[in-house]
């Protein structure tokens, strides 16, 4: 009996109380309460922040940015996981990478601090409309903010350096790879060894040969 009897209550509660954003924006419109209304405005901001990580997700830039923009119209600031997926959306499939770092800028204007997602997005972005230069400068701003990458970002960094001949840049990132226990491996000495070749770098493309095969690594030429 007292299964039949919650049922009916539950039921009640999910169809009374909005759940959606429509909902969810009519309702901030109409006579409440002060206690009713901070209820419905953080209700509010959480649905804004679940629909721009959704859209974010499916690569949907316009409607992440739009319901972005949609949460600075009611003065709500929008959380570090929000503007990771709205870069995204801008960075994944679409070259947007200047709105994406755009929106990493303002994410250090509110004093927050992005996080890998957010630079991981936006040094794709780059890299994709062959920006080397920016996807590099990206991975740098990263370090300089304290975020601590994984391998797989700064691969990605290597691999900018190595279609853009970034050669310097290369040997800069393998250094603080080995400095944060970070093992290049094979695949990041070639990258950077590739990088020296694309800028005719010969006597740096073998100090690196060296290096890597001082480490027991077998590069392939």
């Amino acid at each position: 009996c007292e299964i039949w009897l919650d049922g009916p209550r539950a039921f009640a509660r999910k169809h009374v109380f909005p759940v959606t954003l429509r909902e969810l924006r009519q309702r901030i419109q109409g006579e409440l309460s002060q206690q009713e209304y901070k209820s419905t405005l953080a209700s509010l901001q959480d649905a804004y922040e679940h629909e721009i990580i959704k859209w974010g997700r499916r690569r949907k830039w316009e409607k992440a940015l739009g319901y972005l923009q949609e949460m600075k119209d009611y003065d709500f600031q929008p959380g570090v996981p929000a503007f990771s997926a709205a870069i995204r959306a801008c960075c994944e499939k679409v070259k947007k990478w200047q709105t994406g770092l755009k929106l990493l800028g303002e994410i250090k204007e509110l004093e927050m601090v992005p996080d890998e997602e957010a630079f991981k997005w936006a040094m794709s972005g780059c890299a994709k409309d062959r920006a080397w230069k920016f996807s590099v400068d990206v991975l740098r701003e990263m370090l300089s903010t304290g975020v601590r990458g994984r391998k797989k970002t700064f691969m990605e960094a290597l691999n900018a350096c190595r279609y853009g001949g970034l050669w310097q840049d290369a040997i800069d990132i393998i250094e603080v790879m080995e400095y944060t226990d970070l093992d290049p491996a094979t695949e990041g000495f070639n990258k950077a060894m590739d990088a020296c070749l694309v800028a005719n770098e010969d006597d740096w493309f073998d100090v690196m040969e060296d290096k890597a095969a001082a480490r027991g690594y077998e590069i392939e030429i």
